[in-house]
C-alpha cells in the first residue's frame, strides 16, 4: 500500500507519466494506525494500567506462576525483586479479592506464601527480566542499551 498524503501533487506530463513530488515525510507509528484502523479505533480506549486482580482475571489459570511487579519497583532499578502469583480469591463480584503470592526481594525468594500487599492499586505489570531484554537483543543484532537500562 503507497501512503501519500494529502499535500502531495499529481502531475502529469506528456504521456503516460504521473510525477509525485511531496515535502520529505516522517510515516510514524500513529500514522500508520491511523490509515489501517481510522482515526479513533477503539482498542484505544481499552485500559492500559491494571492493578493485579485486573492483570490476573486476563491471564490463564487467573495468572497462577506468573512473575509480577509493580511498576514502582521496576522504575526504581530493582529488576530482581517481583511476585510469584500461587493463588487467586475472588469475591463474587469479581471486583475485588486476595492475591497470595511468593515475594522474591533482590534475588532472596520467601520461603512462605503471604498475601500480596497493594493489589488493588493499578500499577502492576508482568515481570521481564534483564536477561529477556538482552537475549532479544542479541537476537536482533542491536544494542541491548536499546531495550533495557541498567
Amino acid at each position: 500500500m503507497f501512503y501519500r498524503p494529502a499535500w502531495c501533487r499529481k502531475h502529469t506530463t506528456e504521456g503516460a507519466h504521473v510525477v509525485v513530488s511531496c515535502f520529505l515525510h516522517y510515516v510514524n507509528m500513529a500514522t500508520v494506525l491511523r490509515q489501517l484502523y481510522g482515526h479513533h479505533p477503539s482498542f484505544l480506549k481499552q485500559k492500559t494500567v491494571r492493578n493485579l486482580l485486573e492483570l490476573c482475571i486476563l491471564l490463564p489459570n487467573q495468572g497462577v506462576g506468573v512473575n509480577v511487579t509493580p511498576a514502582d519497583w521496576y522504575k526504581s532499578g530493582w529488576h530482581d525483586s517481583y511476585w510469584t502469583i500461587a493463588s487467586v480469591e475472588l469475591n463474587p463480584d469479581w471486583r475485588s479479592g486476595t492475591v497470595w503470592g511468593i515475594q522474591t526481594w533482590k534475588s532472596k525468594t520467601s520461603p512462605t506464601h503471604q498475601p500480596i500487599p497493594r493489589a488493588s492499586v493499578a500499577n502492576w505489570h508482568l515481570h521481564q527480566p534483564p536477561e529477556m531484554h538482552r537475549h532479544l537483543a542479541n537476537k536482533l543484532g542491536i544494542d541491548p542499551s536499546a531495550t533495557f537500562k541498567n
